[in-house]
């Protein structure tokens, strides 16, 4: 889930095992743009939380070029729609799904501007469009990819 502290784990993982700054290929610096969607209510708002937001073939690349080019025992890839896509699936050899209910969601991306949070969301947003997308995410991309393992 969004904020539910996947940079954090992998800046702590990457520091423990010496790993190189490049060995950390965060899905965040592939985003492309929001899309508009549709609430359950009619309106329309703007998402930047759906798949097609970001460029998962480039994700991909950078997540293969970093394996090929960095020293250290690892590549990290950290993402909010990590398993959405294929070809970034492809390279992933373990994947740890970290995850916090929709109270927690809501309370950290809401909360006031600051280091833990770059980008606060209103609450009625948090629960009408983000939420909405990470269950689907969750129903389409993980547990797809729980059942074929």
């Amino acid at each position: 889930a969004t904020r539910s502290g996947k940079g954090r784990l992998a800046d702590a993982l990457s520091r423990r095992l010496g790993l190189q700054p490049e060995a950390v290929v965060g899905q965040d610096s592939f985003f492309l743009h929001p899309i508009v969607v549709e609430l359950e209510d009619g309106r329309t708002t703007r998402s930047a939380e759906e798949p097609q937001c970001t460029d998962h073939q480039r994700f991909a690349d950078a997540v293969r070029h970093a394996r090929l080019t960095t020293r250290g025992a690892c590549v990290i890839a950290e993402g909010f729609q990590l398993l959405h896509d294929d070809a970034v699936r492809a390279c992933l050899d373990y994947v740890f799904h970290l995850d916090v209910d929709r109270e927690e969601m809501i309370r950290r991306r809401s909360a006031p501007r600051g280091p833990l949070n770059p980008n606060p969301t209103e609450p009625w947003k948090c629960a009408a469009v983000l939420w909405p997308a990470h269950e689907r995410y969750v129903r389409e991309s993980v547990a797809r990819r729980s059942a074929a393992c």
